[in-house]
């Protein structure tokens, strides 16, 4: 069956290379940008049955043709990945999903990049423990330029020097315990409901979006929720916990709840998209972390 696949795959190609020609795009294979839908077939039988993506391209050239523009040479299914890390499947996953792994989706199925992996491994990944939910979200305030009622005067001093000597950048991976993240799937119609809901905030994509980012409107929701608010949301919506999830909901602890008019402070909308999957919503999240001044006014005084 494979092998037949390839001979399709092949004839296909030959008739591309003709329609290449006559439309003057001849320079365009080597670019990437023109990828038959039967060689992504041919990559997705392979990456079924957990051919490494070294040995396919080897045997099968077809396959690099759907792995670019990531060096497919250097790149690995999930299984490879989660034996290099030690941990199971689900878990590369996630990292995936966070932002924590770079990694490429072929027919549904990631490729983990070689290089983010072997960073990965090598550890740690940043210096000193992880903030408190309380103190991470002073840090977040304190970044965009706003007070941090939440903590003492003197917690906020702290957090203001500890953020004027390290810069938001260098905190970034000191905050991921601002929420506990989720993930469901939820019916698209009510998507658009799901983030008007009362009692929540908008965060990622959809936070940037109201605040001026020019980013593509997505299909997916991605909001905070206060513990006490989870439940409720998850049973009025139906939503049910995926792999592949269109609902992203960041729960807060009961008693803490940062935000003002269901905005969020620039700065955590910047860390929440340098932290999502989607490559251009990384890197407008960098450079808003980038651009933000870290010389902290709300809360360096007393």
């Amino acid at each position: 069956m494979l092998e037949r696949r390839l001979d399709i795959a092949r004839a296909g190609r030959r008739q591309l290379s003709v329609e290449r020609r006559r439309m003057g795009a001849g320079d365009a294979r080597a670019r990437g940008e023109l990828v038959d839908p039967l060689s992504v077939a041919l990559a997705v039988e392979l990456l079924a049955r957990d051919v490494p993506p070294a040995a396919g391209i080897t045997k099968y050239p077809e396959v690099a043709r759907v792995v670019t523009p990531m060096d497919a040479l250097d790149a690995l299914s999930v299984p490879e990945a989660a034996q290099v890390l030690r941990v199971d499947p689900s878990r590369v996953r996630a990292l995936l999903a966070d932002g924590q792994l770079d990694g490429q989706k072929v027919g549904g199925r990631w490729l983990v990049a070689g290089p983010s992996l072997r960073e990965r491994e090598r550890g740690p990944h940043e210096p000193g423990r992880r903030l408190r939910p309380a103190n991470a979200w002073a840090v977040l305030a304190l970044a965009s330029n706003e007070d941090a009622p939440w903590v003492s005067k003197h917690e906020s001093r702290r957090l203001a020097r500890l953020l004027a000597a390290r810069g938001l950048a260098g905190l970034v991976g000191r905050l991921g315990e601002r929420s506990r993240v989720e993930r469901f799937f939820a019916h698209p119609g009510v998507l658009g409901s799901l983030q008007r809901a009362r009692n929540v905030v908008p965060a990622g994509a959809q936070a940037a979006r109201e605040q001026g980012e020019r980013l593509v409107s997505g299909q997916e929701a991605d909001l905070y929720v206060s513990e006490r608010g989870r439940a409720a949301l998850v049973r009025r919506f139906a939503l049910e916990p995926s792999d592949e999830p269109n609902v992203i909901i960041r729960v807060l602890p009961d008693g803490l709840w940062p935000f003002s008019d269901r905005r969020m402070p620039l700065a955590a909308v910047a860390v929440d998209l340098a932290e999502l999957p989607d490559a251009r919503a990384r890197r407008i999240g960098r450079q808003l972390i980038d651009q933000l001044e870290v010389v902290p006014t709300a809360g360096a005084s007393g």
